[in-house]
Formats: C-alpha cells, sequence, structure tokens
C-alpha cells in the first residue's frame, strides 16, 4: 500500500500590491519536499513568479481561472532541492495574496506527486460552499484538497474547515484574506483518502457572502517498493 502523504506546513500569508512580493517558506522545509504554491489577485491581473531561485515552477492544471467577484487564482508545484530560495509573485496590477505549502519527503510519489485537478465556480454570492470535483483517486492513501477563494476585501479569514464524508481527517491548510488593493483571499482544507475512489464533495460556510472559485487536486502516496524475490538454484 502506498505511504500516505504527510504535510509539514502552510508558510505565513504573504500579501502585498503591484510590486514583487516574497512567499513565506512553510516551517521545516527541507530539501526534497514537495512545494505547492498559491497565488489570488483581481480578475484583470496577472501574476509572474520574479524569483525561482533554484528549480522552476510548474503551472497546475486548470490555472489561472477566474470570476467577478471572486479574483484569480494561479496554482504551482516544484519538488524542493538543494540551493532553493523562496519565490515572489509579481501582479501586473492591483495585488497579490500568496501561500506555500509542504509534503515530507519520503510520503509522496515523487514521479508522479500530483495530478486530479478539478477547477470551477460559484457565480452566486452566498456563504454556501459545495463543491464535487468529480474526481477518482488512482491508488490507497492519497490526500485530497478543496481550496475556495473569496473576493471580500477583508483581513478576517473567510473559509473554514471544509466537511468531506468521503475522507477523514479534515483539516484546514490555510484560511487567508488581505486588503491590499482590492481584497481577496482564500482557504483550503485536506482529507485522507485511505482507499481509491471518488473524491466525494467537499462543503463549508463562510464568513460572509461571496462568489467563489472552487478547486481540488490530489496529492499521490508514495508507491510500494518492487520486491523481487531472489531465485536461490539447489
Amino acid at each position: 500500500m502506498p505511504t500516505l502523504p504527510v504535510f509539514r506546513a502552510a508558510g505565513a500569508k504573504s500579501n502585498g500590491t503591484t510590486g514583487a512580493t516574497t512567499i513565506a517558506a512553510p516551517a521545516g522545509l527541507a530539501t526534497g519536499d514537495l512545494e505547492i504554491m498559491f497565488g489570488h489577485t483581481i480578475v484583470a491581473a496577472t501574476l509572474s513568479i520574479t524569483t525561482v531561485g533554484g528549480s522552476a515552477w510548474t503551472l497546475m492544471a486548470g490555472t489561472p481561472f477566474s470570476l467577478t467577484g471572486a479574483g484569480k487564482l494561479y496554482c504551482w508545484w516544484r519538488i524542493r532541492q538543494a540551493g532553493d530560495s523562496d519565490p515572489a509573485l509579481t501582479p501586473s496590477s492591483d495585488h497579490v495574496l500568496g501561500v506555500r505549502i509542504a509534503y515530507q519527503a519520503g510520503t509522496f510519489d515523487p514521479s508522479n506527486p500530483i495530478g486530479e485537478e478539478a477547477a470551477s465556480n460559484e457565480n452566486v454570492s452566498d456563504g454556501t460552499y459545495s463543491f464535487a470535483p468529480g474526481t477518482t483517486t488512482p491508488t490507497d492513501n492519497c490526500m485530497v484538497i478543496g481550496l475556495g477563494t473569496s473576493g471580500l476585501d477583508s483581513n478576517t479569514a473567510q473559509i473554514p474547515v471544509m466537511a468531506n464524508t468521503s475522507l477523514t481527517s479534515l483539516l484546514s491548510l490555510f484560511n487567508y484574506q488581505t486588503t491590499s488593493g482590492g481584497g481577496g483571499g482564500f482557504g483550503a482544507s485536506q482529507g485522507v483518502k485511505a482507499t481509491a475512489g471518488t473524491t466525494g464533495t467537499f462543503t463549508t460556510t463562510y464568513t460572509s457572502a461571496s462568489t467563489k472559485l472552487l478547486y481540488s487536486i490530489v496529492i499521490h502516496g508514495l508507491p510500494d517498493a518492487t520486491w523481487i524475490p531472489k531465485i536461490v538454484v539447489m
């Protein structure tokens, strides 16, 4: 059975206006860890990585995407290499909000760490979040992430831990808002999918009404080592 990916930490909230904003590292980040970086800005803006610091970042499938009132979401990943430093995100206008999270080396599949991305939106301004990604985990012991955005111009966290009856051990990964520029934010939760199957439906209730971007990804567990029996000729 694959090893379950182990969440290391989320970095502190990193936000700014039109200049380059360094995105804080998660505590304990180590060489070989899987890093995931999320960036939020206004619909009309773009985000660029101005400081790669070594190994490149890969943009995740389905991003960036946007919705009026919910902002624009970018997601990237990389496996941390020796000598890597902190990246910076630069918005073309208005603001950026960024966060990096990490999973411990040796607990995820290094050859295929991420997959089953799903993106959608809810073009209704209310406090109800409900997202069924419609994806299936490829193996046992995967970690599934659900994320939502908020367009609220506030520093008050808006997106508490999510529920999902198809997953166990639900945990809030981050829940950040900003008043930089036009403001906005995002929050994400993860849950364990112990047996391969559908990723279920993420639900939560926002603190304040907003339209929403909805996103989900699967972190693949470290596969079993291939065991080849030794044949002894008598």
